[in-house]
């Protein structure tokens, strides 16, 4: 990989100008932004980059995706990561994988096999299908039949359960609070993973050196060396592609509802 100059190709197209409206965002317009780059970051990494309207719209000097009207924000609704109705779709699949195996799951006469009847489907899946991996639950309730409480409570129950049964242990989410909130506004972390998606797009490698120079222009404000760049701000940018810090801000948004639509500037006096 080429090292890049930011006095060369970034100065194309990349200015702090562009992101101002950074400093007025909320707290989950920001988490649609990094929520938006993953996806950009994926389709980088899948190779469907051309395809991408947001990464052209980042590219062409319009980096605030959250507050364009094109843009379609329903895929990050807080919560669909971890809970989601099942679809129709859902159940087609199933259905396949019961007609591609159809000699395990029914009698000659078509019946379905009476010992599988009530078998838990997840328990079923890794069985026949040897994929232990499957950590998919299908799990009902009757809202109409319950109260938020017992729904709640039958769940924290029986999660502790089914991770010892199946073997899975829960995925580490790490706490976000308000003064990391603010730090991903303030140590220009939405600008520097445009950087890193762009150096990725290009195949190119910039260094901590350049990201901080192109980061931190201005001699007359707070400059983040090479230091800060590659022991603080860097890893936290590398997160937030990977998805670690949308997770950490769809926990604090489930418990700090009445936050998010407060612009993060503001959140000073919390």
């Amino acid at each position: 990989m080429k090292v890049v100059s930011p006095y060369e190709e970034l100065k194309s197209w990349f200015s702090l100008e562009n992101y101002e409206q950074l400093k007025s965002l909320t707290i989950k317009e920001l988490y649609t932004e990094l929520a938006f780059r993953e996806a950009i970051f994926d389709s980088v990494n899948f190779g469907w980059e051309d395809d991408n309207q947001n990464l052209r719209s980042i590219l062409e000097g319009n980096p605030i995706l959250s507050r364009q009207d094109n843009n379609n924000h329903g895929h990050f609704d807080k919560g669909q990561r971890h809970v989601a109705q099942v679809s129709f779709g859902d159940i087609k699949k199933l259905e396949n994988k019961l007609i591609m195996f159809s000699m395990d799951f029914f009698e000659e006469n078509g019946e379905f096999k009476k010992e599988l009847k009530k078998k838990p489907i997840t328990k079923t899946m890794r069985d026949f299908f040897l994929n232990q991996n499957s950590s998919k639950m299908y799990v009902s309730f009757d809202l109409g039949m319950s109260s938020d409480e017992e729904i709640i409570t039958a769940l924290q129950t029986m999660l502790p359960i089914l991770r010892k049964e199946y073997e899975i242990e829960p995925v580490k989410t790490e706490k976000i609070g308000l003064a990391k909130i603010r730090k991903l506004v303030d140590y220009n972390i939405i600008p520097m993973i445009d950087l890193l998606i762009w150096a990725k797009f290009k195949k190119v490698k910039i260094s901590n050196m350049v990201l901080s120079r192109v980061l931190y222009p201005d001699f007359t404000s707070e400059i983040r060396g090479e230091d800060h760049i590659k022991d603080t701000d860097r890893p936290v940018a590398e997160k937030s592609l990977n998805g670690e810090t949308t997770r950490s801000l769809e926990y604090f948004i489930s418990k700090n509802s009445h936050l998010v639509n407060i612009p993060i500037s503001e959140l000073g006096s919390f």
